[in-house]
């Protein structure tokens, strides 16, 4: 068993890289089981910048989405944001598995995916603290925040539960809001 401080200096390491993430996403989807509906998620995450305002990030994101009826999402979101580009886009990698309901003979079923988000709606805003020798502000580091808004394509798999059942694709175009801090450079 780990000693109690190893965790603490762990989340300690990572909230020193400065880097954390929000985001919300909305918007219809398809399935190639011919099923139709509105899939929302939500999220926070941790990562590290480099360059200007770039940053890899660790997601956990959850949510809902509706066909026939609804069903809970669950998955890791591994990010890679640029806000240097001339318009800024967020491309992830998604592992996670959504709920069945038992009442309708459903299980639970895995799920990976990709997706990429085009933010033309966006800022940076520069951190603009001054220095000075004895403020707390010097304690940690200097940190941008960005926020996108923009348009969000997402193509999911669920692998087949059993030999008899089939796989399914989902494609959701979705509206989504990115919120963050990273490190200022």
């Amino acid at each position: 068993m780990l000693p109690r401080t190893v965790p603490v200096l762990a989340l300690l390491a990572l909230l020193s890289t400065g880097c954390f993430t929000a985001r919300a996403a909305v918007g219809p989807h398809l399935g190639t089981a011919g099923g139709a509906g509105v899939n929302a998620s939500a999220g926070v995450g941790m990562g590290y910048s480099f360059g200007d305002h770039q940053a890899v990030y660790a997601i956990l994101d959850g949510g809902v989405v509706t066909d026939a009826h609804a069903h809970g999402q669950l998955f890791d979101v591994f990010s890679y944001v640029n806000y240097d580009l001339p318009l800024p886009v967020r491309v992830d990698a998604r592992l996670g598995f959504r709920f069945g309901r038992a009442r309708y003979g459903e299980d639970t079923r895995a799920m990976y995916g990709a997706a990429i988000a085009v933010l033309p709606w966006h800022r940076v805003t520069r951190s603009g603290r001054e220095r000075s020798e004895k403020g707390w502000a010097d304690l940690g580091p200097d940190l941008d925040a960005v926020r996108g808004l923009g348009l969000e394509v997402a193509v999911d798999t669920l692998p087949a539960p059993g030999p008899t059942e089939r796989s399914l694709t989902m494609v959701t175009v979705s509206v989504v809001g990115d919120l963050g801090t990273m490190l200022a450079r």
